[in-house]
């Protein structure tokens, strides 16, 4: 088993009597301790790195004590500090204990007090660190972490994220199906106060019209009542996906809770009031989503306080690589096989894809690859299915020529492609084709008629 690390405390005293007497005491207790005579010695400590705790005089030389405690506190926030006074300073203890100081002693110190005082801070900082970790994994599973992606694009819906978290208004998130727009709405969630609430999620798109309003609102009556989403969300954020889906009916009691904070219940009409925060989904542009497409004007321009655009993976391809292998990491975690690696050829063919159905459809055919691959080696643009392999854009200095093409089409195409690859220089093209300067000049000057229709 592995020996806890020693907590580390930084002694500053000007005595060195006291200071080392203070130094043995901390070690003997087992304390990472240091000692060292004056304020500007400590500032060079701190410099170096974060300690635990400090235990400084308040007239410690040219760096006092409070501006040690304020450096200290800079690089750890839960730093547990004493400081220790004399004279009129004690009368400050008020306010050291304003800037962070955990205690204020006066001289010779209380050595056992001080123990006492930096065993609670330890404490606090192991709470502090407990915290701060599970919020990193939460952020890992639903918050920016689980959006994949380095391209632009994504940085401009982490920052679209970043923008909507802390605040309270609606959020659409939009785009085409596929683009990852749940996760978006996880992220929103954890990235906000409401982190620790309820996120009750709702797909308009899978509940008939009849059902959509008894789930989203409740039902009373004399059978009992069944309380709603709306009411499970309080204290945190409701979610609707598919939100043009809605009914006229639903939309209406979703209008009333959002301009009142209260909405009427199905069955016996109670005012139910809710807490919650709305995020909602929809593959539409915000100033399509009112009127013609069947949601209300007034709703549409609520639930789009602000909004951020779920990026369609054609307009990112970068991210293929990424997003590849965050999925093949997560296949070997659930079935317990080495991860495999995609050949440099095979995710040229990936991102030269245009991805119809997005995120969702890279999934979808990165784990049949791995379920249909043989061995242990990379998967190889041969394991990647045929239809992908077909309808990837080609490859640049590649030409593709569907069956049938009459021959003067052939010929015009590969010159054009050619003169494309060599960035338009003539001379360097017609080398390549094999073809004289004056031919080529002839070709695309009769290319440029044809296309004039002369």
């Amino acid at each position: 088993m592995a020996e806890e690390p020693k907590y580390s405390v930084l002694l500053v005293d000007h005595d060195e009597a006291a200071g080392r007497r203070a130094l043995s005491w901390l070690r003997d207790r087992g304390y990472a301790a240091a000692w060292v005579a004056d304020g500007e010695k400590a500032a060079n400590r701190i410099a170096a790195g974060p300690v635990g705790a400090l235990v400084a005089e308040w007239r410690a030389g040219r760096v006092d004590g409070m501006r040690l405690l304020a450096a200290a506190r800079g690089r750890n926030p839960e730093l547990c500090a004493v400081l220790v006074a004399e004279g009129a300073d004690l009368a400050r203890a008020a306010e050291a204990i304003t800037a962070g100081a955990h205690d204020v002693q006066a001289r010779p110190l209380d050595l056992p007090r001080l123990d006492a005082v930096i065993r609670r801070g330890m404490a606090w900082q192991r709470m502090a660190l407990e915290q701060t970790d599970l919020r990193r994994r939460l952020d890992d599973r639903f918050g920016l972490g689980s959006l994949a992606g380095r391209s632009d694009a994504m940085l401009r819906v982490y920052a679209a994220v970043r923008h909507a978290g802390p605040r309270q208004e609606p959020v659409l998130i939009f785009g085409e199906p596929g683009t990852g727009r749940e996760r978006i709405a996880e992220a929103v969630h954890h990235s906000g106060p409401r982190r620790d609430g309820p996120m009750v999620k709702a797909d308009c798109a899978a509940l008939a019209a009849d059902v959509i309003e008894r789930e989203l609102f409740g039902e009373g009556g004399k059978g009992g009542t069944l309380p709603g989403r709306l009411e499970r969300a309080d204290g945190g954020t409701l979610f609707l996906h598919h939100v043009d889906a809605l009914s006229a009916q639903a939309q209406a009691r979703l209008l009333s809770w959002l301009r009142t904070g209260a909405a009427p219940r199905m069955g016996d009409e109670k005012r139910i009031k809710s807490d919650a925060r709305v995020l909602s989904s929809t593959s539409l542009p915000p100033q399509e989503l009112g009127g013609a497409k069947g949601v209300d004007p007034e709703l549409a321009a609520m639930l789009s306080a602000l909004t951020v655009e779920a990026v369609p993976l054609r307009q990112r391809p970068e991210d293929i690589p990424l997003l590849s292998r965050d999925l093949i990491a997560r296949h070997a975690g659930t079935t317990g096989e080495s991860p495999r690696e995609l050949s440099a050829a095979a995710l040229d063919v990936l991102q030269r894809y245009d991805w119809p159905g997005n995120a969702r459809e890279l999934e979808n055919v990165v784990e049949g690859m791995l379920t249909a691959a043989r061995g242990a080696g990379a998967i190889t643009v041969s394991e990647i299915p045929a239809r992908i392999r077909r309808a990837a854009r080609p490859a640049r200095g590649e030409l593709r020529v569907p069956i049938g093409v009459p021959m003067a089409a052939i010929e015009r195409a590969a010159i054009e492609e050619t003169m494309r690859f060599c960035d338009y220089d003539k001379p360097r093209c017609a080398v390549m084709l094999d073809i004289g300067l004056r031919t080529l000049y002839r070709k695309l000057d009769q290319y440029a008629r044809d296309d004039r229709g002369e």
